[in-house]
């Protein structure tokens, strides 16, 4: 082989690696939901190949926590995450463009948190029963954080009177 056929070969060779590196490289996330307090953790990796199938990774992975309200309002700071996989997908195109996901256990958040989250008029109700003892702290925490299973919780009963009594508390405002 000729120093000119060499080059030439070194040249397609580069020209193929750098569509490839263009072509077949996705940004991959994988989200976690904490089983208690609800919190999620993102984790991401630029990775080389195929989503699904045997990968190079290109970074080093990174994350990004999303504390909820729910967390900061009742759970101590060194409060310990149970994360379980809720999610993970593929971004393609310079993680522009999304390419499906594999859903997992992770993704169910409890009906009184997703309440907590985004109700003020539930805070307010949370705040008054709180502050007149008809529920304590520790007994909220343990009705919000239920594990979603096949079979009625011991506690879901509790938790449904709860969210009726809210709700039969709002009518007749």
């Amino acid at each position: 082989m000729t120093a000119k056929t060499r080059s030439r070969a070194l040249i397609a060779l580069g020209v193929v690696a750098a569509i490839a590196a263009l072509l077949f490289h996705y940004k991959q996330r994988d989200s976690y939901r904490c089983q208690i307090c609800f919190a999620t953790k993102s984790v991401f990796q630029w990775r080389m190949g195929g989503w699904g199938a045997p990968s190079i990774p290109l970074t080093p992975g990174w994350e990004r926590l999303t504390e909820t309200r729910f967390q900061r309002d009742f759970l101590s700071t060194n409060h310990v995450h149970t994360w379980i996989f809720a999610q993970g997908s593929p971004y393609y195109f310079f993680g522009t463009t999304w390419g499906g996901c594999a859903i997992g256990a992770g993704r169910h958040v409890s009906e009184l948190c997703q309440m907590y989250e985004t109700s003020p008029a539930f805070r307010s109700f949370l705040a008054h029963e709180l502050r007149d003892g008809s529920l304590t702290k520790s007994n909220f925490i343990a009705l919000a954080s239920i594990q979603r299973t096949g079979e009625s919780a011991p506690l879901q009963k509790d938790a449904d009177a709860l969210m009726e009594k809210f709700y039969s508390q709002k009518i007749g405002n």
